[in-house]
């Protein structure tokens, strides 16, 4: 039957210098190989605060933002904000200084 078709799965683009290309880890613009950031939120006043701290902490490059409800529930995570480093999710539900981040990513 033609309803319960399967949705084809649409590939997570890399919003870095290297476009997807680099699988082992993500480049930044300066070209420094590090861990793959990600902040996923809703976009209220707690999430957008925890990326930029991560940007502070890590750079704007280094780091994605990622408010597209469907992406956030394709994570597994169950509280926002939470920061992922390299599909990982290391915290969930409170606002991390840029100390912090830099410890975990």
């Amino acid at each position: 039957m033609g309803l319960f078709k399967r949705k084809q799965e649409s590939a997570v683009e890399c919003q870095c210098a290297c476009g997807g290309a680099d699988e082992a880890g993500c480049e930044t613009a300066s070209g420094a190989r590090g861990a793959r950031v990600q902040v996923l939120g809703t976009g209220c006043k707690k999430c957008h605060a925890l990326y930029e701290n991560a940007v502070e902490a890590l750079g704007e490059n280094a780091v994605e933002y990622v408010t597209d409800m469907g992406r956030v529930a394709a994570s597994g995570v169950m509280t926002l904000p939470a920061l992922v480093v390299d599909g990982k999710a290391v915290s969930g539900g409170r606002v991390l200084s840029p100390e912090e981040i830099t410890a975990l990513a």
